[in-house]
């Protein structure tokens, strides 16, 4: 995939339903700045899909996925492909509290595999007056809620909670609300002190609970997600090395080169050209 990309969701589509329709070969991604959880429904067509570090994979109309503030994921429209996608944050409502809250036990039993999942003929329908409404644009404002509503009654009766927690394993487990937290500001900070005190946490409180919670130390998991990010651009982009050396603050590309023998055991453009060769071999 190449370097230019339309972003797709925007910032402002929380607790909204919205249609988007993208011709064969458009490439389209994520908001970076995005801080909403996003329920993807494939109406129709194709399309090629990286997430993560993930070699691609083909995902074709009728079926679903969910992308969160951390998912790094760049699409391309292999056919025509329609899309309803539903951006929502906190779920509010005691219904849909409740569905996840009888998910959360699967958290610790299943392992995480990214993958889609069939939309059925109930939701299939339920997804079709959506359409409709955006097309006619139908006005949303006092619907939205009760449609949010309706869509999580109709996944709990017609999915099982083993397909439901691995849809939604991301968003599963305890201390949402800290979890929560941390996405928002993971991309503005440089250090655990700037995280801490960011969250609102004295330095202390902050390393141990982030150790409770994501297994592992702040300056662990924040280097993790530098080396998935740089991974993920290497594998979706033609980015300069000296552009995402600079994107990412370190003091040269030299550095840059070091970190990823640490992380891959290889340089940035043998990590380019290893996925270049396998996504070539499959």
């Amino acid at each position: 995939m190449g370097s230019d990309t339309i972003c797709y969701i925007k910032s402002d589509l929380k607790n909204k339903f919205s249609y988007f329709k993208f011709e064969k070969d458009t490439v389209f991604q994520r908001n970076k700045a995005d801080k909403n959880n996003n329920l993807v429904f494939i109406l129709h067509g194709e399309m090629e899909v990286i997430y993560g570090d993930l070699y691609p994979r083909l995902i074709s109309g009728g079926n679903m996925i969910l992308l969160t503030p951390l998912s790094r994921c760049v699409c391309k429209a292999v056919s025509t492909v329609e899309l309803i996608i539903l951006g929502f944050g906190t779920l509010n409502h005691s219904c849909d509290k409740y569905i996840f809250q009888n998910l959360t036990p699967f958290f610790s039993l299943i392992k995480y595999e990214f993958r889609e999942l069939e939309i059925r003929e109930s939701l299939d329908r339920f997804l079709q007056l959506m359409q409709n409404y955006e097309q006619n644009q139908v006005p949303m404002a006092d619907l939205a809620s009760r449609k949010i509503q309706e869509l999580f009654i109709i996944l709990h009766a017609y999915y099982t909670s083993d397909e439901l927690a691995m849809l939604f394993y991301p968003l599963l487990g305890k201390n949402m609300e800290f979890k929560k937290l941390v996405v928002d500001y993971y991309l503005h900070v440089k250090s655990a002190g700037e995280f801490a005190e960011l969250c609102g946490y004295s330095q202390g409180v902050f390393q141990k609970k982030f150790k409770d919670v994501f297994g592992e130390t702040v300056y662990q998991w924040m280097q993790r997600q530098k080396a998935e990010y740089i991974k993920h651009r290497l594998m979706t982009s033609e980015v300069n090395l000296k552009e995402l050396a600079d994107e990412l603050n370190f003091a040269s590309s030299v550095h840059l080169n070091k970190f990823c023998k640490i992380w891959f055991g290889m340089t940035p453009s043998e990590v380019r050209q290893t996925f270049i060769l396998k996504k070539n071999l499959r």
